[in-house]
């Protein structure tokens, strides 16, 4: 068991679209859940999904906000190949950065069903990103 368990909570408009989503698409697995809510672990972190379609934003009112991870640069391929089987089709883009140099990481850009916006990285070296440059 980690130290700390980073949990996150949002409003969704459907459960089933969006467990849907973070199940087969990303992988999570479901944790607890009740009419109204349930708990995904999606790299080995908590998000909790609360059905309240009346409290999600517009994409434009969202502004910057998003949420993400870092993972491990061998499993970046693997979680792509997932994202490009998942039906129905997910855009997504991955972005390649700073090739050769010590920050070298890709980024992976998608939304999921209420378009909240997910940002997966991977670092070639991970101490690129505590170690000031």
């Amino acid at each position: 068991m980690p130290d700390a368990i980073f949990h996150l909570s949002f409003p969704v408009s459907s459960l089933r679209a969006s467990l849907d989503f973070y199940e087969r698409c990303l992988g999570a697995r479901r944790g607890r859940a009740t009419e109204g809510w349930v708990d995904v672990i999606l790299f080995g972190h908590q998000i909790t999904l609360h059905e309240r379609p009346d409290q999600v934003l517009g994409r434009q009112l969202r502004g910057v906000r998003h949420f993400g991870a870092i993972i491990g640069w061998d499993l970046v391929d693997a979680l792509r190949r997932r994202i490009d089987a998942h039906e129905p089709r997910i855009e997504a883009s991955i972005v390649h950065r700073d090739v050769g140099l010590p920050s070298e990481h890709v980024k992976l850009l998608l939304e999921d069903p209420d378009a909240n916006l997910i940002e997966i990285k991977a670092y070639r070296d991970i101490r690129s990103v505590s170690e000031a440059p």
